[in-house]
């Protein structure tokens, strides 16, 4: 039986996330230290305004960390795709910077991969506005479970997954927005097992969000 590969590139998209860089680097580096990953950090910056980009350079003196500004169009799946394409490792992680996911189970979530080939944040506990939580859902529902059959948290920012089902699925993105449903459903289409790891969704504490629900809900929809 092959050895589990504990490797892992994690990717992360930011934009104007100064704030919350140093907490979200040294959670991670702690979760995926004490579960033996190697792991490499992955920063696509979107052309911040703020000191992100300095301050990920600092962080970059004491972990493994590349920080890259983004080359393409602007928005976060194009991001993604930018950093995956830069990935050294076996195993692929994406999280958001805004700490709403947790850090620590990033860790938790790759070794789940020995029996699978995409782990996928289940928003199990959700603290957000009662609208947002409904138009969420409301989403999941019909493009998750009515069009696409996917028993899954479709907008999850947090995912682990195989190198190989990438490669294989060719998948690049069309908007800014629209890589989580399509990445899924590609993955799923080509019989890569998927499934879920129950997390916290917390609120974000620091910065703006970059979210517009009701326009980015739109736009992956079409």
């Amino acid at each position: 039986m092959a050895t589990f590969n504990k490797k892992i590139s994690v990717i992360i998209p930011t934009l104007n996330e100064e704030k919350n860089i140093p907490e979200l680097v040294e959670r991670l580096h702690t979760a995926l230290s004490k579960k033996g990953f190697t792991y490499e950090l992955i920063f696509i910056d979107d052309n911040s305004k703020d000191k992100t980009v300095e301050v990920i350079k600092k962080a970059a003196q004491n972990y493994p960390i590349q920080v890259f500004t983004k080359q393409g169009k602007k928005g976060k799946a194009y991001s993604i795709s930018e950093g995956i394409a830069l990935a050294q490792h076996h195993h692929i992680g994406i999280i958001d910077a805004d700490l709403q996911y947790p850090p620590e189970d990033m860790a938790e979530m790759a070794l789940k991969l020995e029996g699978s080939d995409v782990v996928v944040a289940k928003r199990s506990h959700y603290q957000a506005s009662k609208t947002r939580k409904l138009l969420s859902r409301s989403f999941k529902y019909v493009f998750g479970k009515v069009i696409f059959s996917l028993p899954h948290d479709i907008q999850a920012g947090m995912k682990v997954f195989k190198k190989e089902v990438i490669e294989t699925i060719e998948f690049k993105p069309v908007s800014g927005w629209t890589f989580d449903l399509e990445f899924l459903h590609r993955a799923s289409h080509a019989g890569y097992k998927i499934i879920d790891h129950p997390i916290t969704f917390e609120k974000r504490r620091e910065g703006e969000s970059k979210v517009k629900f009701l326009s980015s809900s739109a736009e992956i929809g079409m």
